[in-house]
């Protein structure tokens, strides 16, 4: 059986991460490069670089990000969401494995399906916004060749919006926005979740992938331990 992932997330704006990661060790916690390292050090499945940019950022520098962090990282590396098609060729070209697109129709159907007919189904994720549309959107999504589903939950979503999602589709369903604690990530998975994703977790305390995984074999989820269990 396919293990459930653990996912963090790093948003970036102008070549730093947004938000300071506060791992002990870390010499510099804003450095992306250094901050993904680690994730993958303690244990992530993959990992998901969120573009963080204003009509003043330099988009170049991202590109710079993903180019060095592509040199040493040995996971999956998903990165999003893209606008256009130019961004998200710059982004594979710089080594992303997989590429999110914001799909709220009508918005993003065109991106999606010209994304999906160059790089295929695998290389693909649509970015779903929770609520009673959700299991709908992403039925659509799917249809129109997206690999997975990452459901944007809002605070107090749950399992009746997980499951009606994962319900709805075959391809896998990762969940983003609400699932920030073992116990909501362990809530997800058994909902139908193939992955969880969570990046304030990280930031807020001196928390690593490991910690949240170990907390997770304990209270029963099926994922990848960490390297020291």
């Amino acid at each position: 059986m396919v293990k459930k992932r653990v996912v963090p997330c790093l948003q970036v704006r102008s070549g730093r991460a947004v938000r300071e990661v506060k791992f002990e060790g870390l010499d510099d916690p804003g450095d992306p490069k250094a901050v993904l390292l680690a994730f993958q050090a303690h244990g992530a499945d993959e990992v998901y670089l969120d573009q963080f940019a204003g009509p003043e950022d330099d988009i170049g520098l991202f590109v710079s990000v993903l180019e060095s962090v592509r040199e040493e990282l040995a996971i999956p590396m998903t990165v999003g969401a893209a606008s256009t098609v130019d961004e998200a060729e710059s982004w594979f070209m710089a080594g992303a494995d997989r590429v999110s697109v914001q799909f709220d129709p009508p918005e993003g159907r065109d991106l999606l399906t010209r994304l999906v007919a160059v790089h295929g189904t695998e290389r693909v994720v649509a970015k779903v916004s929770g609520g009673s549309a959700a299991k709908v959107v992403a039925a659509e999504a799917e249809r129109l060749g997206a690999g997975e589903i990452l459901l944007v939950l809002a605070n107090g979503d749950g399992r009746d919006v997980v499951s009606p999602v994962c319900h709805a589709v075959r391809v896998p369903v990762a969940t983003l926005g609400a699932t920030e604690s073992p116990q909501a990530m362990l809530a997800a998975f058994e909902a139908g979740a193939a992955a969880a994703l969570a990046a304030t977790v990280f930031a807020d305390q001196v928390v690593t992938v490991a910690d949240i995984k170990r907390r997770l074999v304990s209270l029963g989820a099926d994922v990848r331990p960490p390297n020291d269990l």
